[in-house]
């Protein structure tokens, strides 16, 4: 598409490799560079290579391959490097850096900022300093999935952008005004920040935020505004028709990186809420919000003949029996155990969700008509073959399922549907599928086909 361009991520380098997940830590003072070490690692994403020479440095890069370091964090001054040899060693060797430093100069910075593969500058006064750097390593990790947009009519200054987000790690597209913005936005809607030149042709920086927050709110992307001409009128109008944030070009480089990774912490952070409040903390599946935001859009698509949409309702059979018997620690453990198995047994395109104490809803797509009976039978089969174990006990589970193969008008009425199969399902026994379609409305039974006795998975089973 004539004006838009695609820019990889530090072009010409293996350095974003997934199997890339080590950090080299150039530093003589041992006290600092083992914090440094720790905080690095208590994430759990990252092994550590620390160094405190300039020859430790050679040495360990010429014994691991190109793109084997994630990135480096390297102190300005070692004894063997005085003048920040270790960081020309490191861009050589295609690694980023994080350059840390015991003292400021102004010249010194703006040299070290300009070399290719320098993420930041910081000088090492205080604890908070530490926290900075391991922020960043931590913010450029996640960077690498993080799709940006840079939008402006000046081809140098979308490479300059460019440039600066690629050094972070972002996965840079660029357009060079508003209408092609919007046509690249409609292929990757994805994107998850945007720079917004004002002064464009055919559409002006406002307006372009204007249009793009008509889909994407706030807690989805982040707007940042630049422009030349700025003043505070032009930075409260960016702000005032959606952006995050706003920027008068020049700034520095140090302010650039900083604005944009706290308006990606915070847009994750909104997120982060968000999803926390549509997950059941007990099993980590979807809540019973989720599937009510979410299945009234897929009810939809499978009304307009998109999809096909099948639900069902699980539910734990004789479940007080197990609180009353073992406690109520013995019972999440079983609800747990069970998320698991079906979280583990249905597609992503699959909806599973816990709807609240021992039941389960399932919104599966696009299942083979023939298999529908069949699908949800074994995993009702799995689930009783799977002894929980709870303390020195085994318990045997077994679930009861109803399922509805057929879309109603609305998601209340699809589940209610799916509910009534479920009490067949108990009624005629337990431990069974039934599944309701329009040949079977009295509903068409799967599974055991024998009565059980009362709890019959509450049963210990001497498993030693």
């Amino acid at each position: 598409m004539p004006g838009i361009e695609n820019h990889n991520v530090l072009k010409g380098s293996t350095l974003m490799t997934e199997r890339s997940r080590k950090i080299l830590i150039v530093e003589d003072n041992r006290l600092f560079a083992r914090m440094l070490r720790e905080k690095v690692q208590s994430s759990g994403l990252f092994s550590v290579v620390v160094c405190g020479t300039l020859d430790e440095t050679r040495t360990q890069l010429e014994a691991n391959a190109v793109g084997e370091f994630f990135l480096a964090l390297c102190d300005l001054n070692l004894p063997d490097a005085p003048n920040g040899e270790a960081v020309d060693l490191l861009v050589q060797h295609k690694v980023p850096v994080i350059v840390f430093t015991g003292t400021f100069n102004e010249d010194v910075r703006e040299d070290i900022l300009a070399k290719a593969g320098v993420l930041d500058y910081v000088v090492k006064e205080n604890p908070a300093s530490l926290e900075y750097i391991v922020g960043v390593v931590n913010r450029v990790h996640r960077n690498r999935s993080i799709r940006a947009m840079v939008v402006d009519d000046s081809r140098s200054a979308r490479a300059h952008f460019s440039f600066l987000l690629e050094q972070q790690m972002f996965q840079v597209l660029t357009a060079s005004n508003g209408l092609q913005a919007l046509q690249l936005l409609d292929t990757h809607p994805d994107i998850k920040l945007m720079l917004v030149d004002y002064n464009m042709p055919e559409m002006d920086g406002f307006q372009l935020i204007k249009k793009v927050r008509e889909k994407h709110g706030k807690a989805d992307m982040v707007l940042v505004g630049i422009s030349a001409y700025g003043n505070n009128i032009l930075s409260a109008q960016f702000i005032k028709n959606g952006a995050n944030d706003f920027l008068t070009k020049p700034f520095l480089v140090e302010e650039f990186y900083c604005r944009v990774h706290q308006n990606m912490d915070a847009l994750e952070n909104i997120q982060a809420l968000r999803e926390s409040s549509l997950r059941d903390p007990m099993t980590g599946l979807h809540n019973r919000r989720y599937l009510f935001e979410l299945g009234r859009q897929m009810l939809a698509s499978a009304r307009r003949g998109q999809i096909t949409l099948v639900t069902a309702i699980v539910d734990i059979d004789f479940f007080k029996k197990v609180n009353d018997t073992h406690g109520h620690d013995a019972g999440d453990i079983v609800i747990k155990r069970v998320g698991v198995t079906l979280r583990e047994y249905f597609r992503d395109t699959d909806v599973v969700v816990r709807m609240g104490g021992e039941e389960f809803c399932i919104l599966a797509v696009n299942p083979v008509q023939d298999e529908i009976g069949p699908l949800f039978d074994q995993v009702r089969a799995m689930v009783e073959n799977d002894l929980v174990q709870v303390g020195d006990k085994s318990l045997q589970v077994t679930i009861s399922i109803g399922v509805n193969a057929e879309s109603f008008d609305t998601l209340d009425e699809t589940i209610k549907k799916a509910d009534e199969m479920l009490y067949l399902a108990k009624e005629q026994g337990r431990n069974r599928v039934v599944v309701y379609t329009d040949e079977f409305p009295q509903g068409e039974v799967f599974g055991v086909k024998r009565d059980l006795q009362p709890a019959p998975w509450a049963r210990q089973i001497n498993d030693r």
